[in-house]
């Protein structure tokens, strides 16, 4: 089943009712399936600024050449690609409350770091799926389900909370993989939210993507970017651009280091692990 998902940067009820009728139109598709845009993708529109931000993917002018023969909207840019997963920092969390001997008396995030810092990259063969709600982001199944695979005698906890922050990197990768699919160059990404105030962590996530880690002056996420967009839409600033150039800092920078064969085939496991176990999951 096709799940692209279709949503914009605008409160403008007009170009919300014309993205449902391109959801519903199988020329849509079409165009799309021909540029081998992975299913399960999101897709955000935003106009009139969007063709400034030089990554643009697809425009309404290569749409109008399906012969769909819609009303040209000016500029509108295909420009943003998105995926969501459900268990990122949730997963350090559910680990720290399951390590919890009583209420009250669970590790701190820190104290989890230091300990995983104890294991080696690739914990010796152990992968954690984060699925632990179900996954969006590439599979779109409600019923996947977390999971422990390759535990041995060998495996302490120092193994197991590694596992939880490469499993939850691992998953990150396959949206970033899925963008790359698309053409995409990246270098760079930018991290918010609680997990990223581990430096180990951060290593990691850097290391799986092989892209330098950036953070910025904030760890809200979603919540921030919506408030940029509210002060956009109400005349604060001209477009997103000139607002986050205006009120978004870095603050650091976490390189990735040579590629690490661990990773590389602890990769290659995860992503042979959800297809193998999906059948116990119904």
């Amino acid at each position: 089943m096709k799940a692209f998902a279709w949503g914009n940067m605008r409160s403008d009820q007009i170009l919300k009712d014309k993205a449902a009728r391109w959801n519903a139109d199988p020329e849509i598709w079409e165009f799309l399936a021909a540029r081998k845009v992975p299913e399960n993708s999101a897709l955000v529109y935003s106009a009139p600024h969007a063709a400034s931000l030089k990554r643009a993917r697809f425009n309404r002018d290569e749409l109008s050449a399906t012969g769909a023969g819609y009303e040209r909207i000016d500029q509108l840019t295909f420009d943003l690609l998105m995926g969501v997963m459900l268990s990122a920092a949730g997963s350090l969390r559910w680990w720290r409350d399951a390590l919890s001997l009583s209420p009250g008396q669970q590790p701190t995030f820190d104290q989890l770091s230091t300990l995983a810092s104890e294991a080696a990259p690739g914990c010796e063969g152990l992968i954690f799926l984060p699925y632990l709600t179900g996954e969006r982001t590439p599979h779109n199944d409600p019923e996947a389900r977390g999971a422990f695979v390759g535990l041995t005698v060998r495996h302490t906890a120092a193994h197991l909370t590694r596992a939880v922050l490469e499993g939850v990197a691992y998953g990150l990768r396959d949206s970033l993989e899925l963008m790359r699919a698309l053409g995409l160059s990246v270098k760079a990404v930018r991290a918010t939210g609680g997990g990223v105030k581990s430096a180990l962590w951060r290593q990691i996530l850097a290391d799986v993507f092989q892209a330098s880690l950036i953070t910025v002056n904030s760890t809200e996420g979603a919540a921030y970017g919506a408030a940029i967009l509210a002060a956009v839409g109400a005349g604060h600033w001209r477009d997103v651009p000139e607002a986050c150039a205006a009120i978004v800092r870095e603050t650091g920078v976490t390189a990735a280091g040579k590629p690490a064969p661990e990773y590389a085939a602890g990769y290659a496991r995860y992503r042979a692990l959800y297809p193998a176990l999906a059948a116990l999951n119904t």
